[in-house]
């Protein structure tokens, strides 16, 4: 999932209890050099005149890790499982190794040899009383599993982990339910999605003291889903219940709410339900004010191009202008999107004579596409005739032409119209 940062936990603050299901390559790997999901050895560190040969080849593994070495790390760990399977020995190192074992197979797509490792390591813990320890291993062999497209098992272990041990602590409990609505929703179970989505959020809500962004979160991920779903109103009636629940907090500085207003505004845009479309944008502009300055232009640019469609002319300048002007970083000015902005903005200062302003936003919009798409691009056009029309309207007719002619070069040599 590539919209996915690598800097999010498999805690349930952000976004990444995706991360604790299907971990990257490129974020698996923690500050200390361990797997995201392996065992933290650094608590455990001793005199080397004490450690044990399975600490000693543990920690060399570890620090194998640490270099993104898997291949060493791996043999350090079947090393250290052949020590923790001597005489006297605790099970928990053999457990340990197992586990390490299996995630750094993982890492290297070894999903039989990594799905091997972590059935042992549940099959120990069979024999023992019922922790949070089994529900690692048997939502890291439902990961495995999945990985092979095994979905049916996958789903079967995932059922089976919300049902082990106790529940004293409900956070732990909630990231349960929370990565088996992920698995269910990655694998188009939308239905069960739903149902574990609202299960996590019935018990965020029975256990939080009071409204907080972990309520959000569990929110978001529902918002995400109608998205995918194609389900937009239902998506529109959980951002509703967001902004009028939790008005009270920053919903602007909560970037995975914005993220699922925004896409939510998009969706809702293109699926033609406008008066839900206009609410929500006014709301989301209102909320944005002080926010993201890029959210900000997208949502006034989406507001005017909404009001566009509405007929409500006057409206769709303003919003577009507050779009135009919104105080961006110099790289955001310079993108092929505030482009688009500046063409509907001058398209809308052209209809009401305001030629200048318009020349100076197609002019810049012109710029910005050379910049990026090169000079024979077909989306030039896109500027060059709005441009060709108002130069003629303040009787620079010369220019005109040679604008209209440039177009006519480039789109006889492209076969794509813009």
């Amino acid at each position: 999932m590539k919209s996915i940062s690598s800097n999010l936990s498999v805690l349930i603050t952000g976004n990444l209890l995706w991360l604790a299901l299907f971990p990257s390559s490129s974020s698996a790997f923690n500050t200390n050099g361990g797997l995201a999901n392996r065992s933290n050895l650094t608590g455990i560190r001793t005199a080397k005149s004490e450690r044990s040969p399975w600490l000693t080849l543990s920690l060399q593994a570890e620090d194998a890790l640490s270099r993104e070495q898997l291949s060493e790390a791996e043999s350090f760990y079947k090393k250290a499982l052949t020590e923790a399977k001597r005489p006297g020995q605790s099970i928990y190192r053999i457990v340990d190794s197992l586990r390490n074992l299996s995630a750094v197979q993982e890492e290297q797509g070894k999903y039989q040899e990594s799905e091997q490792s972590i059935r042992d390591a549940i099959a120990l813990l069979s024999k023992l009383p019922a922790g949070s320890l089994l529900v690692e291993c048997q939502q890291a062999l439902g990961r495995v599993l999945a990985e092979q497209k095994k979905y049916t098992e996958a789903d079967a272990v995932f059922r089976r982990s919300l049902t082990v041990g106790q529940l004293w602590q409900w956070k732990i409990y909630l990231n349960r339910i929370l990565i088996y609505g992920h698995f269910c929703k990655r694998h188009g179970d939308y239905a069960e999605a739903e149902k574990q989505y609202k299960l996590a959020l019935a018990h965020c809500q029975k256990f939080q003291k009071k409204p907080g962004l972990m309520e959000v979160d569990c929110y978001c991920y529902l918002i995400d889903l109608y998205n995918t779903w194609k389900k937009p109103l239902l998506a529109y009636d959980t951002c509703q219940k967001i902004l009028s629940k939790f008005s009270s907090l920053d919903l602007a500085a909560h970037a995975p709410f914005t993220a699922q207003l925004l896409r939510t505004n998009n969706l809702l845009c293109t699926s033609k339900s406008w008066p839900q479309s206009e609410k929500q944008l006014r709301q989301t502009v209102r909320l944005l004010q002080n926010g993201p300055a890029l959210d900000y232009m997208i949502s006034c640019a989406e507001l005017g191009l909404l009001m566009q469609r509405m007929q409500k002319k006057s409206e769709a300048e303003h919003y577009l202008s507050l779009a135009a002007t919104a105080p961006l970083e110099s790289s955001e000015k310079n993108s092929t999107s505030f482009a688009d902005i500046l063409i509907n903005l001058a398209i809308y200062q052209e209809k009401s004579d305001k030629l200048d302003k318009a020349e100076n936003n197609l002019k810049q919009a012109l710029s910005i596409y050379r910049t990026k798409l090169g000079s024979n691009d077909p989306n030039l056009c896109n500027v060059m005739l709005p441009y060709a029309r108002v130069l003629r309207k303040l009787h620079r007719d010369s220019e005109a032409a040679t604008f209209e002619r440039q177009s006519e070069i480039i789109l006889h040599k492209s076969p794509i119209h813009p």
